[in-house]
């Protein structure tokens, strides 16, 4: 199960698929075969020049964690649909993709930072990976950890990882440069999904 406490600052568009509330947590998928589970929180209007998101990953092997996830901020995002693959990002903008299986090619689970299109991506081909961290994976898999993606004004994307409930954070990508349409884009109108 993976499951995240967010402080919603947009309207709640909806949980999809097997997502579900359950002890003030939102918890995407149960520990179930075949699960998929999304949300979508609407883009707030403003187009800040900074913003930052922290989130609970949970992928405790209790759990038993498939496939694994994303959290993309872009427009044209769809939280129930399964192309090209949840962990992989929806719409046409940044996602933050945590891939937690992978039987065809085991080097790729780890962490990943893509911009563009998502319907365009997969995992033999990576036109849009601007970043990736397969060595850390001990930081997150199989465990509870939080997640802080921090976007500056120059458009430079951070992510670290506290196990320790944000008392200490290790950097995984430290001010990795977006692509310049990210400056000019109406970021106002994407969602969280």
């Amino acid at each position: 199960a993976y499951a995240g406490v967010y402080t919603q600052t947009g309207p709640v568009e909806g949980l999809y698929g097997n997502a579900a509330i359950s002890g003030g947590q939102l918890v995407l998928t149960s520990a179930s075969a075949s699960q998929r589970g999304g949300f979508r929180v609407e883009g707030s209007g403003n187009k800040a020049s900074e913003s930052e998101v922290i989130f609970d990953l949970i992928t405790d092997s209790a759990a038993k964690s498939a496939d694994g996830l994303s959290y993309s901020f872009s427009y044209g995002g769809d939280p129930d649909n399964a192309a090209p693959e949840a962990n992989l990002g929806t719409g046409n903008g940044l996602s933050l993709s945590f891939n937690t299986y992978e039987s065809a090619i085991p080097s790729k689970v780890g962490i990943y930072l893509f911009y563009g299109n998502a319907a365009s991506r997969s995992w033999t081909s990576l036109p849009q990976q601007l970043a990736s961290n397969t060595s850390n994976n001990a930081l997150w898999f199989e465990k509870t950890a939080k997640v802080k993606l921090s976007i500056n004004a120059l458009g430079q994307a951070s992510v670290s990882l506290s196990t320790n409930g944000g008392s200490t954070w290790t950097s995984v990508f430290s001010d990795v440069q977006l692509p310049a349409d990210y400056l000019t884009a109406d970021r106002g109108e994407w969602d969280h999904v």
